[in-house]
């Protein structure tokens, strides 16, 4: 398994681990499952990440705001909704609205969310 989060852990669950959240200890009672893999014999390989980890390395909007000078656009992460798994969405910030990319209109409204953090979008090739 290759870790997918910065700040996920990848550990060795059982089965009743994994779909017993009120069995699990404290540390995992609340954490995000963001891959499983079957793991010969020894139950499964997750990659999972608790709150306190969940936006490391993103800003707040409360605290900052990104620059219009020094970014096009950035990735925010939205206050969680159903059926969204926090998956980051590319935008711009154009006079204080949240703006897909390529389309008019306001993203907070049109997803009926709140963006709550962002970070640039990181400039490296993926090989």
């Amino acid at each position: 398994m290759k870790r997918i989060e910065m700040g996920s852990r990848i550990e060795i669950w059982s089965a009743n681990y994994i779909n017993k959240k009120a069995e699990r200890n404290e540390r995992d009672m609340d954490a995000d499952i963001i891959q499983i893999e079957s793991s010969k014999d020894m139950g499964y390989m997750v990659e999972v990440s608790s709150k306190e980890n969940k936006y490391i390395n993103w800003i707040p909007v409360s605290k900052r705001l990104p620059e219009p000078s020094k970014y096009d656009c950035v990735l925010v992460r939205v206050d969680p909704i159903e059926g969204h798994k926090g998956i980051p969405i590319i935008a711009d910030l154009k006079n204080g609205v949240w703006q897909f990319i390529g389309r008019k209109g306001n993203m907070e409204e049109i997803l009926g969310v709140k963006v709550t953090h962002w970070k640039p979008i990181p400039n490296e090739e993926v090989k």
